[in-house]
């Protein structure tokens, strides 16, 4: 479900890994880092604000009025940033939208979080951890060490050794007893 993905996504970004934990020498100190910081803040004010439970019922409540699902869940995730709860959306909306309005005039529109970006942030997160070291070798780096790949070694199952069979083809039931009745034959000499 939506709702399910956007908090794993939120709990993605919001906590640390254990290589942001290690600390690392910064030569210059710039306004960049200070946003990514800022930004994370965010992520981790609206993990510790999000509520399932009302994702849920607003996305069943207000998919209609919004136009989907991702409509709504931006919104609830506008409304986490600004500390709007918008379960007085439901009640009463032009209060709602007037404290929205007011919120949003001390926030910058660029720094709004909403799902797309969040997507956005995470892979962003993701592909900085596998180029820092994180993934132990890449498929180009595998062919470099190995050579081309081959059939057995694109298998994921472990290698097997074959095993020697016996043939096991049973006797028909039918000649044994053939056999012994020619044998009891008393005109057989």
């Amino acid at each position: 479900m939506a709702a399910d993905r956007l908090q794993f996504q939120i709990k993605e970004i919001a906590e640390e890994s254990p290589m942001e934990r290690i600390e690392k020498p910064v030569v210059e100190f710039t306004a960049t880092n200070n946003k990514k910081e800022d930004r994370k803040a965010e992520y981790r004010k609206i993990f510790e604000a999000f509520d399932m439970k009302t994702a849920v019922t607003l996305m069943l409540k207000l998919n209609k009025e919004f136009g989907g699902h991702e409509a709504v869940l931006n919104e609830y995730l506008l409304s986490l940033q600004f500390g709007i709860e918008m379960e007085k959306y439901v009640s009463n909306k032009a209060e709602y939208e007037r404290q929205k309005e007011i919120k949003s005039k001390t926030i910058l529109p660029s720094s709004f979080i909403t799902l797309a970006i969040l997507e956005q942030d995470l892979l962003n997160k993701i592909n900085k951890e596998n180029s820092s070291g994180k993934v132990s070798f890449s498929d180009n780096q595998r062919t470099m060490v190995q050579g081309p790949p081959t059939k057995e070694s694109m298998s994921p199952l472990p290698d097997v050794p074959k095993p020697n069979v016996i043939d096991v083809k049973s006797k028909n039931p039918v000649d044994e007893i053939l056999s012994e009745i020619r044998n009891m034959d008393p005109n057989k000499p």
